[in-house]
Order: structure tokens, then C-alpha cells, then sequence
């Protein structure tokens, strides 16, 4: 294991509620270890008995049919994979297929090899989507729903009238009697992974995630099993499945990923009841239903205490940027106690699905992405609070400076470029400039309500309020070009 441990830091003020193991100022890094002939066992795997020609297609259980949830299901189903989508609050379920085609329409609409004013694009696009929804299952507390076109209005903004009730509601799930979890079942059965897509919240993550991982037990999980007793593909009735690899270790299937945008794996496996029978939440509403621990969904009905006490070596964050079939990026953090190989199956069957999967190894709030992120945003409100910027010269230095260069590069490659002799040439023609003006940064200055409302006001200038919706799609159609056009150049 590597005990080596970053240099002390401040922690950022205010951390989010959640944070716990990240909210440290030295935090030890992960101890995600694995050999480069499991790396490749396991990429073989999934390259030869899940996306080789002839080979059916693998299940994935998405559940949360929201925002992030449908964006999960694209990218999943474009891939040719199928897709089990579980949502057991009722007017975000029947809205679902609705919205998935919505979602997967203005996707292919841009995203499509003929161009748009070509006769034949409105066809291709049809077909594309069609050919996306046939491998989408909708499943809710009962077990599976049916999944093809739905009568609902979707407005100008992809929403239905139901989904929008259901976001105003969305405090108040609790009011709904969903303790049946057989559909839940259902929807896990044959599936090697589980995408977690829950409203950000730590005790309602936390129960899902328990619920989901303990349904998805083995009820005899053993280390000692053999090859020739242990399949590959998963049993259509059973939710869950082990892989003994070359070096004798196992793999057991689903892999439970969360989409938690902050929260901690750490966290997010924590058992707050410590009990032999604990409450656990029906996935999506905060309703709890009493279930035993060591419990599986498995068709014997088996106790799986040794498996139920091992799901969190199958958990892990999958942090995806919105919307995540546009945008490849996901991050991907473990946990103290999440098995490297489950580590391994999440990035390479992420790779197969055309995302960009990076492994952080060290829990820290923000992640890797949102602290870049904020970072620059610190710094953005810092220069528009001293009248430095106008908030529009700020969005211009990034997408008509920055932005353009960091499209198709990072920022170390940036300044691996900017000098004759790379990286260490950089750092010691512009190092001690760099420290100057990195000195002055306000880390710790909190910007004012005054600098929100003028940077607001900047915003509605350009652009109402009512406009958004339309902007957001605009966003995401170019979004989708770019990535045709990254598609298309040598790296």
C-alpha cells in the first residue's frame, strides 16, 4: 500500500456537507493496486466477450431515469449495449421514454454523418433513435414497464409537464408507499454494472447505494471458486455474476458506480445504523422499507452475509460531466475498501462506451474537474470585483484565448509548447512570474453579493432568462461538433 501523503494544505472554507474523508488538509492516497496482466485480463474481457462481433451485448442497470440519468442510457445504448432503466417515483417513470427520445433525437440530430439540409437526415436521425430505444427497458417498483413511445408534449426545453411536477415534488417522495423492491430485482438481473443516478444527497445516496449493492450480492461469494464454475455473462436471473482472472483473484459483477458530483466513495458506503436490519431507500424517492442486510435478490433466496459484508469493494464514484453523452470526461474515485479490479472493469468498460474515464487517488472535495473549475471561477469573480474585467472579457479570455488551446489540450501540454525545451524549460524562464502572480490569488476571499448580481445581470443582458432551455441545446449541438471535428484529427 502507499502511505505517502500530499504536503499540508489549507482546507477551502465551508466544505459541502458530505465531504467527510475529503474535507482533510492531508489525505492519504488510495491504495488501488493491480498487476498489468489483470489491466489486460480484463480489457480482453470486455473487448472479446462483450463487444467482439456475435457477442450479446451486456446489460447495464441505470437507476434514476432523471437529467443524468436518460444521458447515461445514451451513452450506454448508442454503444450497443442494453440498458435497464429503473425509476420508481411515477410521474418521473412515465415521462421517461418520452424524454429518453427527446434526449437521444437532439443528440443524433447533430451527431449523424449527413448533414442537416441533406433529404436523407430526418430519416437517419429516426432510425439512429429507434435503433437506440429498442435496447432501453424501463422498469419501476413492480418490475418492468412498457418502454415504447410515449403521447406526452415535450416542450421547447425537453421536458414534459409530468417531469417538471416531479422536480417540484421531488421533497416530498417520501409521501409514496414504494417497499416493494422485486422490480428493482429485475432491473439488476444480467447486468455487470450499475450506474447510480439519485438527487445529491448523502443519507439517500448512502441508503441506495447499500440497498443496491446488497441486492447485487452473491449469496455465495468465494474467493476460492473456480474458472471452469464461473461465468462471464451474468444469468438473465440473477444480479450478479464472478470472474476468477489468470492471477486467481475475483472479479464479482455489478461494479456499483455513483454519479455523485462531490460526495465521497468513503462516505457513501458508510453504514449509519450498524444494525442487523437497517432502512434502506426504494432508488429515487427518500421512502424507507425495512430489509435485512444480508440479503440478496438471488432466485434461491440464499443469506449472503459474506458477500453482503464485501458489496463496498464493488462501489465506487463515477463523477460524469453534464450532459454525460457529450461530454466523454468521468471521474472515477474508489474507496478505501472498493477492489482495484472493479476499479479496473469501471474505466475499461467506460473506454468501450467512448468515455474518457480518470482515476483520482485521493479523496478530496471537488474532485479533480470542479476544483480546475473553480479555481478559475475564483479567480474570474476576484477580477470582476476589482473592476479589473468586465464578466463578458472574462468569458471572451477563456473561449476566444484559453479555451481554444485547452479544447484539444490540457493545460500541462500547454506548457510543455510554450517553450523551446518543454515542461522544465517553462518553469525556468516563467516559474518565479508564475509564483509572483499565483501569490496574490484570494484563496480564501469569499466574492460579494454585489459581484453575483452584476455578473447575473451581465448574463441576462445577453441572454433572458426564458432563453436558457434554447441556449443549453445550442451549448450541446456545439458540443457535439467538436467532438466530430476532435474525432477527425490525428492526435
Amino acid at each position: 500500500m502507499d502511505t505517502s501523503q500530499s504536503s499540508a494544505q489549507q482546507p477551502p472554507p465551508s466544505p459541502p456537507p458530505g465531504a467527510g474523508a475529503g474535507d482533510r488538509a492531508e489525505t492519504p492516497l488510495l491504495p488501488v493496486e493491480y498487476s498489468a496482466d489483470e489491466e489486460t485480463h480484463i480489457e480482453e474481457l470486455i473487448a472479446s466477450r462483450f463487444f467482439s462481433s456475435g457477442a450479446p451485448p451486456p446489460c447495464v442497470c441505470i437507476v434514476g431515469a432523471g437529467l443524468v440519468g436518460r444521458g447515461w442510457a445514451v451513452v450506454f445504448s448508442r454503444a450497443g449495449l442494453r440498458v435497464h432503466c429503473y425509476e420508481s417515483y411515477g410521474p418521473a417513470l412515465a415521462s421517461a421514454p418520452a424524454l429518453l427520445r427527446h434526449t437521444a433525437q437532439a443528440y443524433f440530430a447533430d451527431a449523424v454523418s449527413v448533414p442537416i439540409e441533406h433529404a436523407d437526415h430526418q430519416r437517419r436521425v429516426a432510425a439512429a433513435v429507434d435503433d437506440l430505444m429498442s435496447r432501453v427497458r424501463f422498469f419501476g417498483p413492480h418490475g418492468a414497464v412498457s418502454s415504447g413511445s410515449s403521447s406526452r408534449v415535450v416542450g421547447s426545453d425537453g421536458a414534459t409537464k409530468d417531469e417538471k411536477v416531479a422536480v417540484e415534488v421531488d421533497e416530498k417522495k417520501d409521501e409514496e408507499e414504494n417497499e416493494d423492491v422485486s422490480g428493482l430485482c429485475a432491473a439488476l438481473c444480467g447486468c455487470v454494472y450499475v450506474q447510480e443516478c439519485v438527487p445529491e444527497r448523502l443519507e439517500l445516496k448512502q441508503r441506495v447505494l447499500a440497498l443496491l449493492g446488497r441486492l447485487s450480492s452473491s449469496p455465495a461469494s468465494s474467493s476460492s471458486a473456480s474458472t471452469e464454475s464461473v461465468s462471464v455473462l451474468p444469468d438473465a436471473s440473477q444480479p450478479w455474476s464472478q470472474i476468477v482472472l489468470r492471477s486467481g483473484r475475483l472479479l464479482c459483477l455489478p461494479v456499483v458506480a455513483s454519479s455523485s458530483s462531490n460526495l465521497v466513495t468513503a462516505d457513501l458506503v458508510s453504514d449509519p445504523t450498524q444494525s442487523d436490519t437497517q432502512s434502506v431507500a426504494d432508488p429515487t424517492t427518500t421512502t424507507t422499507t425495512t430489509t435485512q442486510t444480508s440479503s440478496s435478490c438471488g432466485s434461491s433466496g440464499s443469506p449472503a452475509s459474506s458477500a453482503s459484508s464485501s458489496w463496498k469493494s464493488r462501489v465506487l464514484v463515477a463523477h460524469p460531466v453534464n450532459p454525460p453523452h457529450v461530454i466523454p470526461l468521468v471521474e472515477l474515485l474508489p474507496g478505501p475498501e472498493t477492489s482495484p479490479l472493479s476499479v479496473l472493469f469501471a474505466r475499461s468498460l467506460l473506454r468501450h462506451v467512448r468515455q474518457r474515464p480518470i482515476l483520482l487517488r485521493k479523496a478530496l472535495p471537488g474532485f479533480c474537474l470542479n476544483r480546475l473549475q473553480y479555481a478559475l471561477l475564483r479567480e474570474a469573480f476576484y477580477l470582476v470585483e476589482e473592476g479589473v474585467v468586465s464578466p463578458e472579457d472574462v468569458d471572451s479570455a477563456v473561449c476566444d484565448g484559453l479555451g481554444l488551446r485547452w479544447c484539444f489540450m490540457g493545460p500541462c501540454e500547454t506548457i510543455d509548447l510554450n517553450a523551446p525545451g518543454g515542461v522544465q524549460d517553462y518553469f525556468d524562464r516563467y516559474g518565479d512570474g508564475l509564483h509572483s502572480v499565483a501569490s496574490t490569488a484570494q484563496a480564501q476571499r469569499r466574492w460579494t453579493p454585489d459581484t453575483e448580481a452584476r455578473i447575473h445581470q451581465a448574463m441576462r443582458t445577453r441572454h433572458p432568462l426564458d432563453s436558457l432551455p434554447q441556449r443549453a441545446q445550442w451549448r450541446d449541438r456545439r458540443l457535439v461538433a467538436l467532438l466530430k471535428h476532435k474525432a477527425q484529427q490525428p492526435l
